[in-house]
């Protein structure tokens, strides 16, 4: 009785190990309507005020801008573009005024993710609405010291990528490589 049931187990076990094959995949769309919903009238009232606060933080002008800041080229992720370097420069600044460690060493520079930007900056008007939609992760700035090892590895890196916005230094390319 006892070998039976080994002998069943280890059946099971056996053809339980076999990679399986994908007999037939059908893929259904169900389409929603969103429209029949409605508005939640209690949860409205509730939200409101916070609401229409947001949305008049968010139409504040910032500044006007005379050119446009296109997003970088989302298909080559790793690379330059005038917004990621302004941006760049930016969280220089940011950081320097920031962080005032106790042996007086500053940030030196700052290498950003460009896949971090979401969107372009218009010409025009740029408002509290549109950094939002540039940057619209709650990413923290953090200041890490590099031995100058790690400096060149990490610059190394870069180029290898094909590069990524900086402030506070430059990297040349000579020919990128892999």
């Amino acid at each position: 009785m006892h070998r039976q049931l080994l002998y069943i187990i280890l059946i099971v076990l056996a053809t339980s190990c076999r990679p399986s094959k994908i007999v037939r995949a059908d893929d259904v769309l169900y389409p929603m309507k969103t429209d029949t919903l409605g508005i939640d009238s209690v949860v409205y009232k509730m939200i409101l005020p916070y609401k229409t606060t947001v949305d008049a933080t968010m139409g504040e002008q910032l500044v006007n801008s005379a050119i446009e800041f296109p997003a970088p080229d989302r298909k080559n992720i790793a690379t330059e573009s005038l917004l990621g370097n302004m941006l760049a420069d930016i969280f220089l600044e940011a950081g320097r005024n920031a962080y005032k460690p106790t042996d007086g060493r500053n940030v030196d520079f700052v290498l950003m993710n460009t896949g971090g930007i979401r969107t372009s900056l218009p010409k025009g008007a740029i408002t509290t609405r549109n950094v939002f939609e540039v940057l619209p992760f709650d990413n923290r700035l953090t200041v890490i010291t590099l031995s100058g090892d790690s400096a060149v590895a990490l610059f190394n890196y870069i180029a290898k990528k094909g590069g990524d916005p900086v402030a506070g230094l430059q990297v040349g390319i000579k020919e990128k490589t892999g």
